[in-house]
């Protein structure tokens, strides 16, 4: 009988390789899309969950967007755990709108099989691709550029942080997968929102200082020339890790 990731391989990848997507160099299943220009991937992925009905095993369907400019791009760790920053395929349901049915919500939240039954692993892999082609993948589409990806990560709440030395110094802000850096890079609007309250001086002073080492990756010169020298040092090492699984860079 097959395992799982076997059968996901099959049924995914029959699906997904059309998409531009490519099962990498990896001892783990992540099917990865370069978009163009090679600054960006799509990534989907499964893993195994917990499942409260004893006769039964689950599992949940990850995806998530990832661009050269995170400190390190890790798809060499096993699913689990990288979930800091991709999402299950049930929150590409939910956040984008306000407005959604929570039944229904729970009831892609994970999919169950009994694990001695080959047809039961099938259709629920086969049921929880349905999901992802509905919800997942028109979500991954439209993140093409990197004004995009800072959106796409804001909307669901994973890293972009940019204060004190955290992109640099390995604080807690130094997360593998902290993208704070692309607000340098595409010399983001948040710069002037961050000079407006320098200026107006409207939050309190704990607020106003994280603000202030936020500002200083544009407003600090050298900090800003040591920071696009990071940029390049992050993109060339990171296009090299996309090379090593197998990735055609753009």
């Amino acid at each position: 009988m097959p395992t799982l990731n076997a059968v996901f391989k099959q049924v995914f990848g029959e699906a997904l390789t059309p998409l531009g997507f490519v099962k990498i160099k990896s001892k783990y299943p992540y099917y990865v899309r370069v978009v163009e220009g090679g600054e960006i991937i799509h990534i989907i992925s499964i893993r195994n969950e917990w499942s409260e009905e004893l006769d039964k095993k689950a599992f949940n369907i990850l995806g998530g967007v990832a661009t050269v400019y995170r400190g390190r791009i890790s798809l060499d760790k096993n699913p689990r755990d990288n979930t800091g920053w991709l999402r299950n395929v049930s929150c590409f349901y939910t956040m984008p709108t306000i407005n959604f049915d929570r039944d229904f919500s729970k009831t892609i939240s994970l999919f169950l099989y009994k694990p001695e039954d080959n047809k039961s692993m099938v259709n629920a892999v086969e049921h929880s691709l349905e999901i992802t082609e509905k919800y997942m993948i028109p979500v991954l589409d439209k993140v093409n550029t990197l004004d995009l990806c800072i959106e796409y990560l804001n909307k669901f709440g994973l890293g972009l942080y940019l204060y004190g030395d955290g992109c640099f110094g390995g604080k807690s802000t130094n997360s593998f997968y902290n993208e704070g850096l692309l607000y340098i890079k595409t010399n983001h609007e948040i710069e002037k929102k961050w000079k407006k309250i320098l200026d107006e001086k409207i939050l309190d002073e704990e607020s106003l200082q994280r603000v202030y080492q936020g500002y200083q990756y544009f407003g600090d010169p050298e900090l800003n020339a040591k920071t696009l020298i990071e940029l390049e040092t992050r993109k060339k090492e990171n296009t090299e890790i996309l090379k090593s699984y197998g990735l055609n860079m753009i």
